[in-house]
């Protein structure tokens, strides 16, 4: 029987993220499983502080706003992808997301959760499990 090849990774953006778990085996075949997933929760004006360009009660703009949605959602992601990782005994995570939210997720991780992900510059996550089988970087990843 062949030996297979496994990839754990993880793609996301601010709003969403999958775990996946990909295979290869020496005939030459991928397959791809999605195991679990994870939306943002954050509620669009509920998280409003008084600044000097506005009124106390509003928001200080767009910017602020979409910078607390991607910190918010980047710490509920370091809370469930830790459990997850754990619960799935996952020694290494390939981690695909644009690089702004990459670097949120990176403030959010603990040091022994960040020693077993592997950051990966990439907007994937609306991809299929059969479209990610086939994506060159998957591919190149569970053949190498």
């Amino acid at each position: 029987m062949p030996k297979a090849k496994e990839l754990w990774f993880l793609v996301a953006d601010s709003e969403h993220a999958r775990l996946l778990h990909g295979t290869f085996t020496s005939r030459g075949s991928h397959h791809v499983d999605e195991l679990s997933r994870i939306a943002t929760t954050y509620q669009a004006s509920e998280h409003q502080r008084p600044t000097r360009m506005s009124r106390p009660g509003r928001a200080g703009g767009p910017g602020h706003e979409h910078e607390e949605k991607v910190a918010h959602f980047a710490r509920d992601v370091a809370a469930w992808l830790g459990k997850e990782i754990d619960a799935r005994k996952v020694t290494e995570c390939t981690v695909f997301a644009p690089s702004h939210f990459l670097g949120a997720l990176r403030k959010e991780v603990p040091k022994a959760l960040a020693a077993k992900l592997h950051e990966q510059e990439g907007e994937i996550v609306k991809l299929t499990p059969a479209e990610l089988a086939a994506h060159p970087r998957i591919a190149g990843l569970l053949a190498s």
